[in-house]
């Protein structure tokens, strides 16, 4: 079971960085934003499994935007100055003040040099786990009032859903998931759903949720969104083509209990949504109860046909029989 990054972020290495993949070091920049207040805006480039590029808009001062760039580099190389240009050209094009830049390498002298400026922030390893550190010991002392539970006019969840998706399009050509990968797939994507929810078990009171844990779990709600959107881009073969609304819905459902919860809306609103997350999950497993009753039609179609060809080859020996009794008497 996948555990919670702030379990042992103590014992996080330099190391632990050089093979990262974007998606596991993008859930730390995750809790870093959130920390600074900072929620996703929109994305302006997405290259491959390497870089990130988004704008991300502060909670409190909604003037406030923000440059996020991700760079991961390969085991053993330094950001180069190229990367750093190519950064300063982004912000400029935008006209971007504020920038927070993340790589899971190192980066050389003249490289900083480039980016060191007022209202720059850049974090190699070090300073991610630093922060991190910082975060889970904060953590500890905050003590937030009990609030309580309101209706909002539209569900928190839904308003980042439906901003992601605006600036996140589905991909055109969908890619078709075989049937024998569809268990597979399916299961590592509700793996991905128990830290989520071991979390949310640490919770004592719902109504007076800490304030580092209500942090992380909006950090995993908008980590929930990449998957919405893998999602959407994807076909299952027939007869299976169900199960890609109920994988979205799924997600949706589960982004929409973080937001019920951790914004205090209505504890009604909330237990719907996981009950329809639930009800989509548990809606999942019938592959297998389907995949078993096309075998055993396989099997019955089968058995038909063997007595149907058994009963034709008695048909056409009794014929040749009979063809040559006729074929002798006529001679």
């Amino acid at each position: 079971m996948k555990r919670d990054i702030f379990d042992d972020i103590e014992e996080l290495s330099f190391k632990d960085f050089v093979e990262m993949d974007i998606s596991t070091f993008y859930d730390y920049i995750g809790h870093i934003m959130v920390d600074l207040n900072f929620s996703f805006h929109r994305s302006i480039r997405d290259v491959g499994d390497y870089r990130r590029i988004e704008i991300w808009k502060h909670t409190k001062n909604l003037d406030d935007y923000a440059l996020v760039w991700v760079e991961i580099v390969k085991p053993g190389n330094d950001v180069t100055r190229d990367v750093s240009y190519d950064v300063l050209r982004t912000m400029n094009d935008l006209n971007m003040l504020k920038l927070f830049f993340f790589t899971n390498g190192g980066i050389d002298e003249s490289s900083r040099d480039v980016l060191d400026d007022k209202g720059h922030f850049i974090f190699t390893p070090d300073n991610i786990i630093e922060t991190l550190i910082a975060i889970k010991k904060k953590s500890e002392l905050v003590i937030k009032p009990k609030i309580k539970r309101k209706k909002p006019k539209t569900p928190s969840g839904f308003v980042l859903i439906k901003n992601f998706l605006k600036e996140n399009k589905p991909k055109e050509i969908k890619t078709v998931v075989p049937i024998k990968l569809i268990p597979e797939f399916r299961d590592k994507l509700i793996a991905q759903f128990e830290p989520i929810f071991d979390l949310i078990k640490t919770i004592e009171e719902i109504n007076n949720i800490d304030s580092e844990v209500r942090k992380k779990l909006k950090a995993y709600q908008f980590a929930l969104l990449t998957d919405l959107l893998n999602v959407a881009s994807l076909d299952f073969e027939d007869p299976f083509g169900w199960m890609k609304e109920d994988l979205f819905y799924m997600i949706q459902n589960l982004v929409l209990y973080i937001g019920a919860l951790v914004e205090y809306e209505l504890e009604e609103d909330m237990n719907n949504y996981l009950e329809e997350f639930n009800k989509r999950k548990n809606n999942l497993y019938k592959f297998e109860e389907i995949i078993e009753e096309i075998r055993k039609k396989d099997i019955e179609r089968i058995e038909i046909i063997t007595k149907q060809l058994k009963k034709l080859s008695k048909i056409v020996i009794i014929v040749s029989i009979l063809a040559l009794i006729v074929v002798f008497f006529m001679k």
